[in-house]
């Protein structure tokens, strides 16, 4: 079974159903720009494909709620990313390699602000522990061409 549907505000959406006409998938392209592929479990989205308005690439998984639990992109400036979100949305850990692909990952606490990231740079890698956006602890190794 498929629908073809436009909404009062604009999005186009192409509606798959199983065969007790429950909706399974969606193909949108909304007014701003933002285009997508969505699978739905019991009426939750699970899966998410799409473009975002901008043209970033982007995939979302959820839990059986509905709400985000991974999200994959690739940035405009070509750096990707995977953030990691706790059952109320928030984020709690990230990997990201921007475009001079230098990683850093992230993991930040629940409940007391505290956080801790770790980067490799060119010249330098580093372990941040911060609480509250507040340095703590840090550790660091600095590259160099040339010896002590």
């Amino acid at each position: 079974r498929a629908s073809m549907n436009v909404m009062s505000d604009g999005l186009a959406m192409l509606l798959l159903a199983d065969r007790d006409g429950k909706s399974s998938t969606a193909l949108g392209s909304s007014p701003g720009g933002e285009r997508s592929l969505s699978f739905m479990d019991r009426g939750m989205t699970r899966a998410w494909v799409g473009l975002l308005p901008n043209g970033d690439p982007t995939i979302r998984l959820a839990g059986q709620d509905g709400k985000s639990r991974v999200g994959l992109t690739v940035a405009s400036n070509g750096g990707p990313g995977l953030v990691l979100l706790d059952n109320d949305g928030d984020y709690r850990a990230s990997l990201i390699v921007p475009p001079d692909g230098s990683p850093e990952f992230s993991l930040v606490d629940r409940d007391s602000g505290t956080s801790a990231h770790l980067g490799v740079w060119s010249d330098e890698a580093g372990l941040w522990v911060l609480n509250r956006n507040e340095r703590m602890a840090s550790m660091g190794i600095l590259i160099r061409d040339t010896p002590l």
